[in-house]
């Protein structure tokens, strides 16, 4: 049985000030603008755990255990 492959694409920690520039968000993660879509918290540089597309929008989910596990919860509903 094939099984299908999943990309995954990372962004090293010492490239993801570049990669948040580079999709416009930045300056609103540096100026605490940005909040985690499954608790409400501030994102931080310190506290970022993933980056993700939702109908168009770019969505962010902080690194609190209960915030992962709902993140991977709403990814594979989808």
């Amino acid at each position: 049985m094939k099984k299908d492959k999943e990309i995954v694409k990372a962004i090293h920690d010492d490239k993801l000030g570049d990669f948040l520039k580079s999709i416009k968000v930045y300056d609103n993660v540096i100026n605490g603008k940005i909040k985690c879509k499954f608790c409400d918290k501030k994102i931080t540089l310190d506290n970022l755990y993933t980056v993700f597309p939702e109908s168009g929008a770019i969505k962010f989910a902080c690194d609190k255990a209960s915030c992962i596990a709902k993140m991977n919860n709403y990814l594979n509903e989808k």
